[in-house]
């Protein structure tokens, strides 16, 4: 089981980093507020920290890191169900921007789905490390 949450984690900060540097690979500006850039750069240093340490410590990092990527996930989905209900307004604005690389259109959403499982499987084994210990 260690070596499962192990794997898991350092899989889940991959995917992670991948979406902190694909803006920057594609040459496209990044959006994110602020405080998601540091959220995921926070995940991605405490995966890949948990992942490497074999510790009661290790298991920890591995939790925080995994909270963070849901939540914002969560905080996503609060968004998107305040605008569909009209409780958060929108401007619309027609911008000219680059063409999006193809590369980007295939990776994205296939790598935000494996991060939101691979977040709740690491969350998952990890609570699950913590309490067998």
């Amino acid at each position: 089981m260690k070596t499962a949450s192990r794997a898991v984690s350092f899989c889940c900060g991959l995917l992670v980093l991948y979406t902190d540097l694909a803006s920057l690979l594609s040459g496209m500006p990044d959006y994110r507020a602020a405080w998601v850039k540091a959220l995921c750069w926070i995940a991605t240093v405490s995966l890949f920290a948990g992942a490497l340490t074999a510790s009661r410590i290790g298991n920890c990092l591995i939790i925080l890191g995994s909270a963070a990527v849901l939540s914002i996930y969560v905080a996503d989905a609060a968004r998107l169900l305040l605008l569909r209900l009209g409780y958060a307004h929108t401007r619309a604005r027609l911008v000219v921007m680059h063409d999006i690389p193809r590369w980007r259109i295939a990776f994205d959403r296939p790598v935000f789905v494996l991060l939101f499982f691979f977040a709740i499987a690491s969350l998952v084994l990890a609570l699950a490390r913590c309490r067998s210990e």
